[in-house]
């Protein structure tokens, strides 16, 4: 096999313009392009870390159910921090501790599962 990496990551939503919101503005993504039509109602709407090499496509265009996403992980170095700032923006984290370090689970607007994961040791 020559898989290499995954380089993104197809998140359904309902509405575009407010998982847009909420990847951006609450989770700190970076709009990678510009959004592009493909079709009535329906944009390419890809968002990525300022880090990462991964993006997300926040899509309506594909059969899959908005919410049905559960367990995208993303790395942190300060569970705590983001939580607290998570929090002041409106959104619920559920905290948990794990041998393997901290985590905190939110949800995007349509009920996608996003855990924090705060590695052990650091």
């Amino acid at each position: 096999m020559g898989i290499r990496r995954v380089t993104r990551w197809c998140v359904p939503v309902r509405n575009q313009d407010q998982a847009m919101e909420f990847y951006v503005n609450k989770l700190g993504f970076q709009l990678v392009r510009e959004p592009v039509p493909m079709g009535p109602n329906s944009r390419w709407i890809e968002v990525g870390l300022p880090e990462g090499t991964t993006t997300i496509i926040l899509a309506n265009h594909t059969g899959m159910q908005p919410g049905s996403v559960e367990g995208i992980m993303m790395e942190t170095k300060n569970i705590d921090a983001d939580v607290e700032t998570l929090q002041g923006a409106g959104v619920q984290a559920e905290r948990s501790q794990t041998p393997w370090g901290p985590m905190a689970t939110i949800k995007d607007p349509d009920g996608n599962s996003i855990v924090l994961h705060e590695p052990a040791g650091e």
